[in-house]
């Protein structure tokens, strides 16, 4: 598993180049990659059956554009013979807290 800090932020999808990069490290051995800077979500593939999270949008900032209220949480369950990964989605509220979807 390797988180990576990296991506423009408030752009909602990433960059070719980032995309490049997370394809080389996956076959460089890594099985999942989560990402996160840019504040909102960036969306998910799998690639070679490995999971890449290019960002996990927002849990900090309160500002009023509507885009980096949500984020989300990967769940990795590490019980079984092979890691079972999910996600949830979550929004911060307009008291700044975060509620589940």
């Amino acid at each position: 598993m390797l988180f990576v800090h990296w991506g423009n932020e408030y752009i909602n999808r990433p960059l070719s180049a980032q995309k490049k990069f997370a394809h080389w490290l996956i076959d460089a051995g890594y099985d999942l990659i989560i990402g996160m800077h840019p504040h909102v979500l960036q969306g998910f593939e799998d690639y070679n059956g490995k999971r890449i999270y290019y960002s996990l949008g927002n849990f900090v900032f309160d500002m009023a554009w509507e885009p980096i209220h949500y984020g989300a949480i990967v769940n990795v369950d590490f019980a079984g013979a092979e890691p079972r990964i999910s996600y949830d989605y979550v929004k911060i509220g307009e008291d700044f807290f975060s509620k589940g979807n």
